[in-house]
C-alpha cells in the first residue's frame, strides 16, 4: 500500500542523503505519531495535528491510523526521481519535493508600539500564558540574566537551568527555551555564541529528552516547526488575526503551548527594555 506524506520537514531529505545509513528503526510511540533512529538521527512520523516538524513526515489522520496498525519495526528510505519513499515491509510513504518545509521564521519589521499592545493585551487576558514563567516574562530571575549574560560562564549556567528541566517528552525549560529562540529570529536578543554553548550541551545528548533534544538542536540552526513560526508571525507580524496564530500554539499541547509563548514574550520584553544593559550581567 503506498501512502502519501501531506507534508515534511525539509531537514528530512537533509538527514536521509547525508547519513550512511538509510535504514531506521522505531524508537518510541506517542499518539499522535512516532519516532525512528538509525542511531545518528531522529526522524517523526506522525498525523499533522502538531503542524509540521522540521524533522517531521506528515500524513492525513486516516493513512496514520493504518500506518500504525501495521506494527512497524524497521523502515528503508529510497530515491526515486524526485519522490523520497519511506519503505517499510507492510507500506510506503511517498515524499515529494514539492511538500517540503522549510521552518526558518520570514524576515519582518518589528512595530513596537503594536508589540508592546499584544504583549499587554496577552498578560491582561492570560492568554496561553502560564504562571510558571512569569518572573521571566518580567526579567526579574537570576537564571533567565544569566542567558542574556555576556559572560560565558554565566551563560552556561543559564543554559544548564532551563535545559531539560521539567517532565515529559518535551520539558518546560526546553519550550521556554523554544520560544526564546524563536523570537530571537525576528528582535535578536542573543548573539550567536548563545547558540555555540547551547549546541555543545546538546551534542552530549544527557540534558534533555531525545525528542526534545531533536527539537532543540534544529532551533540553533533557526528552523522551527509550523505552529511556532505562526505564532511569531502572530506576536511580531503584522496580521489582524494575531490571536488565532498565537492560539494555533495550543495543538502543541497546553503546558507547551504556554512555555513557548511564554519564552517569546519574555525575549520580546527584553528588545523592547529601555534599560536593556540592566539585562545582562
Amino acid at each position: 500500500m503506498i501512502y502519501r506524506a501531506i507534508a515534511a520537514g525539509a531537514e528530512v531529505e537533509n538527514i536521509v542523503s547525508t547519513n550512511s545509513s538509510k535504514s531506521f528503526s522505531v524508537d518510541r510511540q506517542f499518539e499522535n505519531g512516532f519516532t525512528l533512529t538509525n542511531k545518528e538521527q531522529l526522524l517523526y512520523v506522525g498525523n499533522d495535528k502538531k503542524g509540521v516538524l522540521p524533522f517531521g513526515i506528515h500524513l492525513n489522520h486516516s493513512d496514520y491510523q493504518a500506518i500504525c496498525e501495521k506494527k512497524i519495526r524497521n523502515c528503508q528510505f529510497e530515491r526515486q526521481k524526485d519522490q523520497l519513499y519511506l519503505i517499510d515491509s507492510f507500506f510506503e510513504v511517498m515524499i515529494s519535493e514539492k511538500i517540503f518545509y522549510h521552518g526558518t521564521p520570514k524576515a519582518m519589521t518589528v512595530n513596537s508600539v503594536q508589540l508592546k499592545q499584544k504583549i499587554f493585551q496577552l498578560e491582561r487576558e492570560e492568554l496561553l500564558l502560564g504562571s510558571e514563567f512569569k518572573g521571566e516574562r518580567e526579567g526579574t530571575v537570576p537564571a533567565f540574566q544569566k542567558l542574556l549574560s555576556l559572560s560565558p560562564t554565566n551563560r552556561a549556567k543559564g543554559i544548564l537551568y532551563y535545559l531539560g528541566r521539567g517532565e515529559g517528552i518535551f520539558p518546560s525549560g526546553d519550550c521556554f527555551l523554544i520560544g526564546l529562540m524563536a523570537v530571537d529570529q525576528v528582535v535578536s536578543i542573543f548573539t550567536n555564541d548563545f547558540y555555540l554553548l547551547l549546541r555543545s550541551f546538546l551534542v552530549q545528548k544527557k540534558w534533555t529528552t531525545a525528542l526534545s533534544n531533536t527539537y532543540l538542536n534544529y532551533a540553533c540552526k533557526r528552523t522551527f516547526g509550523s505552529f511556532v513560526n505562526s505564532a511569531i508571525d502572530g506576536l511580531v507580524g503584522n496580521d489582524g488575526n494575531w490571536k488565532v496564530k498565537i492560539e494555533e500554539l495550543k495543538n502543541l499541547g497546553e503546558s507547551s503551548a504556554s512555555d513557548i509563548l511564554a519564552g517569546m514574550v519574555a525575549g520580546a520584553n527584553v528588545y523592547l527594555s529601555k534599560e536593556r544593559k540592566d539585562f545582562f550581567i
